[in-house]
């Protein structure tokens, strides 16, 4: 007898297969914020390596960095308590 492949059984296999990118991994919430320190210091490294004419024309190498940047500061609930003084951007 002949195992049943169905439409379900494919897509679980080549989502198995899938590599998540950063982009991927930031747009679904899969990025590990948990250690505040770390994330930090991974935001310092990531925006650290990013220029400001990358965002003009970004490689997808670039905007997986970009949206793990401010996915990490979005999640970052000690940056909501820094007092900024009265000065506005």
């Amino acid at each position: 007898m002949k195992p049943k492949i169905t439409c379900l059984t494919i897509c679980v296999i080549l989502k198995s297969l899938i590599k998540k990118t950063k982009f991927m991994k930031a747009v679904n919430g899969e990025i590990d914020v948990d250690n505040v320190f770390e994330n930090l210091n991974n935001c310092f490294q990531l925006a650290k390596d990013l220029k400001i004419t990358d965002l003009i024309d970004p490689s997808s190498k670039q905007l997986g960095e970009v949206a793990e940047l401010v996915y990490r500061l979005q999640n970052c609930p000690e940056l909501e308590i820094i007092d900024d003084k009265g000065f506005e951007a």
